[in-house]
């Protein structure tokens, strides 16, 4: 009697351990998930550059004379109408006397104490010298205007097909003061250089907008510039995270229904930022997974967090 007894025990230990192993088994896995929506998207080309001075404005003495101060550096931000430099008018009418110079195209008495900057920039180079002579046909200081600051960019060869001359660019940098700076495609070189592994290299140039540029856009500092190739109005994206490929490399996504993960392959249209493009607009205001690599096709799925645009 004892033996059967202990035998009962055991068996409705093992149903009981069979039930739990059981619940175990179908405890829903907890997935971050985002509901779809239609949205403007881009397709963009990265491409690194450098700040560099657009056009050079040359800064000239209005005749011959003496400097008496020179007031700025090389590397200086000046602003339109700021004195970049004083004249000694008493040493340059001596200068004038001892030449027989006295008939100058601009009379000295005329002539200006101060070498103003003509606008808002950065002094790329400095030629005169304080007590040093200034020829009025050399530039005694040249600037580039902060409105002519640009972008010259690497553009690999496998990028060129998808690039012209006119599409809008988002320039960025870490040692920039705003996120996002707006630009132009103004350049693509004629030439290509190759670089030690092989691949073509050619340089364009990005033109920033009007006003874009600001003291924080030093020139030689390094920037990104994302050109934007094709802009859909209205898309349905799938972000990279929430795709895998099979053996046999085609692509699926899984998506929550009634609890469960329903696997669904796709066809994506082109690779844009931030994910894939395709045109199954009948999936908007579904909820997609994205981590698929935690689920199967038909598991139990809980949402954990669903993400944001």
């Amino acid at each position: 009697m004892k033996k059967w007894w202990v035998l009962a025990v055991v068996a409705v230990a093992g149903v009981a351990a069979i039930g739990i192993g059981r619940k175990q088994s179908v405890e829903p896995t907890s997935v971050r998930t985002m509901v779809l929506k239609t949205q403007a998207v881009e397709q963009t080309v990265s491409c690194s550059g450098v700040v560099e001075a657009g056009e050079i404005e040359a800064v000239f003495a209005p005749q011959t004379c003496i400097a008496d101060k020179v007031l700025v550096e090389v590397g200086q931000r000046v602003s339109a109408g700021d004195t970049l430099i004083t004249i000694d008018k008493e040493a340059t009418k001596k200068l004038q006397l001892s030449n027989g110079r006295l008939t100058e195209a601009l009379p000295l008495t005329a002539m200006g104490v101060n070498i103003l900057s003509p606008t808002d920039g950065v002094v790329l180079s400095v030629e005169a010298m304080a007590g040093a002579t200034m020829e009025s046909t050399s530039p005694c200081i040249t600037i580039a205007p902060t409105s002519q600051l640009q972008v010259r960019v690497l553009i690999r060869e496998k990028q060129l097909p998808s690039l012209e001359v006119g599409q809008m660019v988002r320039v960025s940098g870490s040692g920039f003061d705003k996120k996002v700076y707006y630009g132009c495609l103004e350049e693509i070189s004629g030439a290509a250089s190759t670089t030690s592994g092989g691949e073509g290299i050619v340089e364009g140039v990005v033109r920033l907008e009007d006003n874009e540029a600001d003291a924080s856009m030093r020139i030689g500092l390094s920037a990104k510039a994302k050109v934007v190739v094709s802009t859909v109005e209205q898309g349905l994206l799938i972000p990279y995270e929430a795709i895998e490929q099979d053996d046999d490399n085609e692509s699926y996504v899984y998506f929550w229904q009634d609890g469960r993960a329903q696997r669904q392959a796709i066809d994506p249209m082109g690779e844009y930022t931030g994910g894939v493009l395709v045109d199954h607009f009948d999936w908007v205001g579904r909820t997609l997974i994205l981590e698929p690599d935690k689920v199967s096709d038909g598991e139990a799925v809980d949402v954990l967090q669903e993400a944001s645009e």
